[in-house]
């Protein structure tokens, strides 16, 4: 990780050199080195410093470098500082830290001078040996993350002049307590995320804009919720009735939490606001109407999931990886279902979807293992890309009378699902729709599917006797009676399945495909084509020697070939039987017996 950083820091600094920042590298006009330090000089008569090549372990910048005071410490991650590194001490010319300047250095102990003013983004990130820091009182800011990954800082001040804390300032530091001075007005998202061992924050009586509430950080008037402790003692919580929202990140990682209580009243929830907790079970009321992104990832326990009736769409990834996830019932007033809804819910088998549901996004119940059934409403027009992709066990899926488009891979990899009906709105089929079903036996096109793609049905292998009708006039080259197979290099070789059997009329686009392919053909309004159902022998007809032929297969004195026994196998049963010859024999004799 620290190698791509420093990679994508030296990226970083080719970009800042042409950029507008002008203290930095368009007007600098000299580079040189002082006693182990590198630094160059701007055109405002001020010296940055970049790195140090000596040997010592307790650096002291010096307060000039040749003869120009040092008033900036450069950035971009990428600078060097010698090795083992313990200590560093600025000059009192210093202003400005930029953008991860000490970022990743094993350092023990960083003395800050009076005089600096703003500390960049990143500055001191993964300084994983730092344990504590004063800044001083001149600063007046601090950029996102400068203490970031900073994995034993249990100690620093937020001096007076600086008034916002702002986003993941100590993500993944030690702390364990905190309290937010009365001179703060502004707290940004993932201040504290990743402190394992956080259990309380304090705020300033005196602060206007934040509060705390047993431990527990909120705005002032205590409408939303900001921040639940990680490592926070109780195991379950009851959410204030006051409470109209609960912010970005506010319960991320709190795996200690079995249970939590929304209040009706709550009105939203912002994006990742539990990710990663730990509660089995999850009521959302019905004044909630709006809940952002993966809101709800990575909820390894959760099991059950009741969605109130003002929530009007799922967000994207919204249970993503809930690998726990049994039951969901989705309210009623749900329109759309976003993309990677339920993706990797592998424990999931019911869910509930309501009248009124128009859009089911991509991937949305992509590797949802174990569900076996959906009944998807009529309301629902659009279904995404991979929608369904790998439901390993997915038996039976009753799709929606207003879908137009099967996109992409939707079904792709469901290999117990047996039987789909193509509703009559259904007009396009699209590239690997069905590929990989191997126990696809029956698909019963609707009225105005007149495209299918490549591979729609590729790797169908149990899906021998394919009816078409007239109203496909587009087969894509390799849609029907083909397996695939993709080697190293990405390039996809088609194997044609002499097997497959396609029945249309004589005329149409599905007998010309199958012509072309070298598929057998079974004639739907004329005279039966050579190995087509109940052609045994291959003589272009059914007759009592295909009954027969079948009776000597079933004696063992006869071998059929796969082409001879997709013919033989008339009545549908699993394998070949006495049956499919009497069915032969009384198509023969004139029974009314379609074949």
């Amino acid at each position: 990780m620290k190698k791509l950083r420093k990679i994508l820091s030296a990226v970083l600094v080719a970009l800042m050199v042409f950029s507008a920042i002008p203290t930095l590298s368009a007007n600098a006009y000299s580079y040189g080195q002082e006693d182990g330090f590198d630094y160059y000089v701007t055109d405002e008569g001020t010296a940055v410093f970049t790195a140090y090549r000596g040997e010592e372990i307790h650096i002291v910048i010096p307060e000039t470098l040749g003869g120009y005071p040092v008033t900036d410490i450069s950035g971009s991650g990428s600078m060097e500082w010698g090795e083992n590194v313990k200590s560093i001490t600025l000059p009192s010319t210093v202003a400005e830290i930029h953008w991860g300047a000490f970022w990743g250095l094993g350092i023990e102990e960083i003395t800050l001078n009076e005089g600096l003013k703003k500390i960049g983004e990143s500055a001191f990130a993964e300084c994983e040996k730092l344990e504590s820091i004063v800044l001083p009182d001149s600063l007046e800011s601090i950029g996102n993350g400068a203490f970031e990954l900073c994995s034993k800082l249990k100690s620093i001040n937020i001096p007076e002049k600086v008034i916002v804390i702002p986003d993941s300032l100590f993500n993944s530091c030690d702390f364990e307590s905190f309290e937010i001075p009365a001179h703060i007005r502004q707290i940004g998202n993932c201040v504290f995320s990743g402190n394992k061992n956080f259990k309380e924050i304090t705020v300033a009586r005196d602060n206007l804009y934040y509060s705390a509430v047993d431990g527990v950080l909120m705005n002032k008037e205590q409408t939303e919720i900001l921040l639940y402790p990680r490592a926070k003692a109780d195991n379950t919580y009851k959410v204030a009735n006051t409470v109209k929202k609960i912010g970005q990140y506010a319960f991320a990682g709190c795996s200690s939490l079995d249970e939590i209580t929304l209040p009706e009243g709550l009105e939203l929830i912002e994006k990742n606001a539990f990710t990663g907790c730990n509660f089995e079970y999850l009521s959302i009321p019905d004044t909630v109407t709006d809940i952002e992104a993966s809101a709800f990832v990575n909820c390894d326990n959760l099991e059950v999931v009741t969605l109130g009736d003002g929530l009007i769409s799922i967000s994207g990834g919204l249970f993503a990886n809930c690998d726990n996830l049994e039951t969901v019932c989705v309210g009623s007033s749900v329109k759309n279902l976003g993309d990677y809804a339920f993706e990797n819910c592998r424990s999931l088998r019911e869910v509930t979807l309501p009248d009124g549901l128009e859009r089911i996004g991509g991937r949305a119940f992509i590797n949802c293992t174990n569900l076996e059934y959906l009944v998807m409403p009529n309301t629902v027009k659009e279904l995404g890309t991979e929608a369904f992709m790998d439901c390993k066990s997915l038996i039976n899926v009753t799709l929606s009378e207003k879908l137009s488009v099967i996109e992409q891979n939707c079904f792709k990899g469901c290999v117990e699902l047996r039987y789909m009906v193509i509703p009559d709105s259904v007009t396009e089929i699209h590239r690997g729709a069905f590929y990989g079903c191997v126990d696809l036996r029956s698909v019963e096109f609707g009225s105005k599917v007149n495209y299918i793609a490549d591979v729609a049905f590729g790797d169908c292998q149990s899906l021998t006797r394919i009816t078409i009708p007239d109203n496909v006039t587009y087969l894509s080259q390799y849609s029907i009676g083909y397996n695939t197979y993709i080697n190293c290099h990405m390039v996809t070789e088609y194997s044609l399945c002499p097997w497959v059997i396609i029945y249309a009329n004589k005329d149409s686009a599905a007998i010309a495909y199958a012509k072309e392919k070298g598929l057998m053909i079974g004639i739907l309004d004329g005279d039966v084509s050579p190995y087509s159902r109940g052609d045994v022998d291959g003589d272009g007809k059914i007759s009592v020697k295909d009954a027969t032929l079948i009776q000597k297969y079933l004696a063992n004195l006869v071998t059929l070939e796969q082409i001879q026994e997709n013919a033989a196998d008339v009545a549908g049963t699993p394998e070949i039987r006495i049956n499919d010859a009497t069915t032969i024999q009384k198509y023969v004799a004139g029974y009314d017996i379609k074949i």
